[in-house]
């Protein structure tokens, strides 16, 4: 009896407790909703299915999710890092295991092994989330239009792009990953390689000649992120940088993030591409690398990589100051609209940054080309 009693005593009752409620709670809920669909956006970093989490199940100021706002969370939510998801570790605050809890919870067979491959996708954008093999990106009035043609790459056999699964009903695309290495900062030695320069003019020239046949198939009423700024020859990406090219080694295997699609010139496209490739940067410029030969070199490899056949390189570094001079005063049009994201990247100083790189380009390039 001593034994029992001590073992009773070194028990936290306050902690068992605490389980009971919450296991009582995601019963209640998993029994009474088991045909719901649980999108990505209620799982949350740790592996925790939010929607039978006892603060979503309060009936009043509950919890939205733990990808959504802060409003309505519990104070150790909002400071919790959500990385304790790879072990079957403990949350010191809500005592759930992550595994052990979220496995005898999971409200949706589908998704019961996927809960545990959530992951927040780094880039220029946020709530970007990834789900397995699936990318929940918000979606816009543009969407659908963007998904019409990924559609066509991939009936086309271009199938190094997303693939569009729909709009789910929370206002999220769902859009295929992209496998292959992503540079959103400073580029490995490959990635800055003739090699792989060579690779990406070679997939750039089959996506504008694939975008070229598909303008024949658009009615004129389409919604586009960016206006058309020049002539219609093919469907321009609109922002081919490293950071939405997906490398594999010094081989270009995948071209991500189509938002900023849209209808244009072959040489719109490429002149922000090879500002970016080149690069065509001052050299305060912390993405700048290669000397004056070496970019002199990479603009002849890339040209005749692409072809020469369907682009005139004539006049191509005022292509590239004006391609610059658009994009500064969209994002000051933007940020004017009250889109935060655009405010965001004036406070970074971009603008400050693209009009150093176009004062270089006119005195170190333009008149000397």
């Amino acid at each position: 009896m001593e034994r029992i009693k001590d073992v009773l005593d070194k028990i936290d009752w306050n902690k068992i407790l605490t389980l009971l409620i919450v296991l009582m709670c995601q019963e209640r809920r998993v029994y009474m909703k088991l045909h719901d669909n649980i999108g990505s956006i209620m799982f949350a970093p740790c592996g925790m299915n939010c929607k039978v989490c006892y603060r979503h199940l309060k009936p009043k100021k509950s919890c939205k999710g733990c990808l959504c706002s802060d409003e309505d969370k519990p104070e150790h939510c909002r400071k919790c890092s959500g990385i304790i998801s790879l072990h079957d570790a403990e949350c010191s605050e809500c005592h759930l295991k992550t595994r052990s809890s979220t496995s005898a919870a999971a409200g949706s067979h589908h998704e019961k092994e996927a809960r545990f491959m959530i992951e927040h996708l780094d880039g220029g954008r946020d709530n970007i989330i990834k789900n397995n093999d699936i990318v929940y990106r918000p979606s816009h009035e543009w969407t659908s239009n963007i998904h019409d043609f990924l559609r066509y790459l991939h009936k086309c056999g271009f199938v190094k792009v997303p693939f569009p699964h729909g709009i789910n009903e929370d206002g999220q695309e769902l859009v295929s990953f992209v496998d292959g290495e992503v540079f959103n900062n400073e580029l490995s030695q490959d990635a800055r390689s003739d090699d792989t320069l060579i690779s990406f003019a070679k997939f750039i020239r089959k996506f504008h000649d694939l975008g070229a046949d598909y303008i024949e198939c658009l009615n004129g009423n389409e919604k586009w992120m960016l206006p058309v700024q020049t002539e219609i020859e093919t469907m321009c990406h609109g922002d081919l940088a490293p950071y939405n090219t997906a490398l594999e080694g010094k081989r270009v295997v995948g071209l991500i993030d189509f938002d900023t699609l849209h209808p244009g010139s072959r040489i719109w496209d490429v002149s922000y591409a090879l500002y970016r490739w080149i690069p065509l940067m001052s050299e305060d410029n912390p993405e700048n690398f290669g000397t004056r030969s070496d970019k002199s070199r990479r603009i002849e490899l890339f040209f005749d990589a692409y072809g020469t056949d369907v682009i005139d390189r004539e006049g191509f570094f005022d292509w590239v100051i004006r391609r610059l001079e658009y994009l500064v005063s969209y994002i000051k049009q933007e940020a004017n609209n009250g889109d935060e994201s655009f405010e965001q990247h004036i406070n970074d100083g971009h603008i400050k940054s693209y009009l150093e790189d176009v004062k270089y380009i006119s005195e170190q390039w333009q008149d000397k080309a």
